[in-house]
This record gives structure tokens, C-alpha cells and sequence, in this order.
């Protein structure tokens, strides 16, 4: 009796053990499938999400500080790109775009009329500048990096505003570092070359980190029909702009060409265009303040930035897909943009129409309209 409770204990016991195993088996299969399901989905898609909202945010951010430059003398008129380093109304540049130039004009993409610059500081062997505009004070700057060392394979991006185009972008990466050359009068020392183009015009505008979205370089020289551009190192001359701008005695800047001179027509019809689509570029980015910033006073009092900002946080980052723009009298025009939104739900386009007009020598929305 005693052998056979001895056998059926063993059985038991026997089978609680297979039982137990095959439990703790199962488990450990079901939560490693779960486990790697998850993290396979989430960590590609998160980055990948990430990584192009970034991308779409440094370029926005960036090009709102971007400046067209006009120099002339009696015998040629030279365009460039430049950007606001500070808020005070200090832009850096290429000394080549500036030199011996009777006349300097400068405009922003939201503006009708160039501005006269006076020269602050000039190289005389580095091609670095720096000019100053009164009406860009308190306009809102760019972020740089004096301090970063670029290595190869870094991303980067080219950034300017050559005669036809207003804020041009070119990706790329640091190809090569300390490149040295002579383009007389001026010596490039220890220049990135970068595979971002680098046109005619573009010369001046700032080279953009793609990881931190600040400025690290100035560029300077492109080869034409060709990828390969170089590019001044931020940390390299950052000391001699930084002297410049704190031993300027605003008082004795001499402004060249005291007359604002007015766009062309088609100058101003792209600024329109331009004017429309950074509008909705803010919007889509939830990027609130700066549009608000480009309405009009009247329309600004009528909404306040609470309600802006109410109305338009509704729509899901819209995206224009047709616009129409019709000039009408005062040099106003009238733009009919639609819309889409990024959602599925919303099948029908969403219009909108605006006025756009000058206000204060600027480029303003004054009136908007679903």
C-alpha cells in the first residue's frame, strides 16, 4: 500500500514539474515576441518621426533670419546672402559681396523695400563682413555655434537668398576639413568643403548643423555646375565679428543709400507668394507667435493672440495645394489659398482668402478670411 501512495506521489509530482516547465516556456516565448514586436516598431518609426519634423523644424526656424544683399558701385552691382546674428540688427556676410560698394541694400522675405546697411567691420585678407541695418532691430535671430569643430560626415545645410530665389536650401555633409586657397584679394584658411551647392548669390548665407539647427559656418565658395562648396568655420572668425560688433560706435555708422529703394513689381508678387506660404508654414509647424507677428495691426486687435491662437490650433497642420493670387488697387492683393489638412478624416479642402498689403514699410495679412 505504502509502495503504491509512494509511486502516485511520484507521478504526481513528476507531472507538476512538466507542467510547471512547460508553463514558464510558454511564458517566456509569448513576452519575448511581445518584446521584440514592440520595440521593433516603436524605435524605427519614433525615429524616423522624429528625425523629419526636426529637419522641417531647423529649416523653418532658419530662414527667417536669411537677408538678400544688394552692393553696388558705378560699375556693377554684386548680390549676396547674409544673417542676423544678434537682435540688434548686426548681420554677418561674405567681405566679397560688400566690397567697394557705394551703396548696400538689404531686404528680408517679408519685406517690400531694401534697407540701407552701413559696413561695421570688413576683412581685409578673411572674406567675413559685418553691415548693420537699423529696421532689422529686434527682429528675431539666428541661433549659431562659435564653438563647434566640424568632422566629416557631419549634416549640414546651405541656406541663402540668390537674385530669383528667396531662401534657398541645399543638404548635405563636411566632405573635408582645413582646405586652404587664395582667391585674391582674400586667403581661406582651414575651410569645410561640404557637398551642399553653394550658387551665385548663395555666397554669405550661414552653414546650418541638421543635429543642433545652429549656425557653424559662413559660406563662401561654390564650383560651378558642380555639388562641392566651402565654407568659412564659425569658430575661426566668430572672435573678429564678436570685436567688430562690441567696439561699433553707432553714432558714426554711415547708412549707404539713404533712399529706400522700392521692389519690382515681380519682386513683390514674390514676396506675396512668399509672405503665404511661410504663414501657413507656421501654422503647420504650431509655430503661433510668428504668424500672428505677420498680420496686420488692425487684424492683430481684432483677434488678439489668444483668439489666433485658438482659431488656428483647430486645423491640423494645413498644407497649401493651389493658390491664386490677383493684384488689386493700393498695391493690395487679394490671395485665394487651399488647403489640406494631415488627415485622413477631412476629405474636403479648406480655403482661404487674404489680403495682403504694405503696413509700416513691411509686408503684412490684413485681413483673413475661411
Amino acid at each position: 500500500m505504502k509502495q503504491k501512495q509512494r509511486k502516485l506521489s511520484l507521478l504526481l509530482a513528476t507531472l507538476l514539474i512538466v507542467l510547471f516547465v512547460i508553463i514558464a516556456v510558454f511564458l517566456y516565448l509569448r513576452m519575448s515576441t511581445v518584446t521584440i514586436k514592440t520595440d521593433s516598431s516603436v524605435v524605427v518609426d519614433m525615429s524616423n518621426e522624429d528625425e523629419d519634423y526636426s529637419l522641417k523644424e531647423i529649416i523653418h526656424n532658419s530662414q527667417k533670419s536669411i537677408v538678400k544683399i544688394e552692393a553696388s558701385n558705378n560699375y556693377q552691382i554684386k548680390t549676396g546672402s547674409g544673417f542676423l546674428i544678434d537682435s540688434d540688427g548686426f548681420i554677418v556676410t561674405n567681405a566679397h559681396v560688400i566690397n567697394d560698394a557705394d551703396s548696400i541694400l538689404v531686404k528680408l522675405s517679408n519685406q517690400q523695400g531694401y534697407f540701407p546697411a552701413a559696413v561695421v567691420g570688413v576683412g581685409d585678407k578673411e572674406d567675413i563682413a559685418v553691415i548693420h541695418v537699423k529696421e532689422f532691430e529686434h527682429h528675431e535671430s539666428i541661433a549659431i555655434d562659435p564653438s563647434y569643430e566640424g568632422d566629416i560626415g557631419d549634416q549640414v545645410i546651405a541656406i541663402g537668398s540668390p537674385s530669383e530665389i528667396e531662401n534657398s536650401v541645399s543638404l548635405g555633409l563636411i566632405v573635408g576639413t582645413d582646405h586652404s586657397f587664395i582667391i585674391e584679394p582674400f586667403e581661406y584658411n582651414n575651410l569645410y568643403q561640404i557637398s551642399a551647392n553653394i550658387t551665385h548669390g548663395n555666397s554669405g548665407g550661414p552653414l546650418v548643423s541638421q543635429h543642433s539647427g545652429q549656425v557653424i559656418g559662413i559660406n563662401a565658395a561654390g564650383i560651378n555646375d558642380t555639388d562641392i562648396g566651402f565654407s568659412i568655420p564659425l569658430s575661426s572668425v566668430y572672435e573678429q565679428i564678436n570685436e567688430w560688433i562690441n567696439e561699433t560706435d553707432m553714432a558714426s555708422l554711415n547708412y549707404l543709400a539713404k533712399t529706400n529703394i522700392r521692389a519690382s513689381e515681380e519682386e513683390l508678387l514674390q514676396d506675396v507668394e512668399f509672405i503665404t506660404e511661410q504663414f501657413f508654414q507656421n501654422i503647420a509647424t504650431y509655430d503661433y507667435i510668428n504668424a500672428y507677428t505677420m498680420l496686420g495691426s488692425e487684424l492683430q486687435g481684432q483677434w488678439g493672440y489668444a483668439g489666433f491662437r485658438d482659431t488656428f490650433i483647430m486645423y491640423n497642420e494645413p498644407k497649401i495645394i493651389d493658390t491664386h493670387i490677383e493684384k488689386q488697387a493700393n498695391n493690395h492683393y487679394e490671395v485665394v489659398v487651399e488647403t489640406e489638412e494631415n488627415d485622413d478624416k477631412t476629405e474636403e479642402p479648406i480655403n482661404f482668402e487674404l489680403i495682403i498689403g504694405m503696413e509700416n514699410d513691411q509686408l503684412k495679412i490684413l485681413t483673413l478670411e475661411q
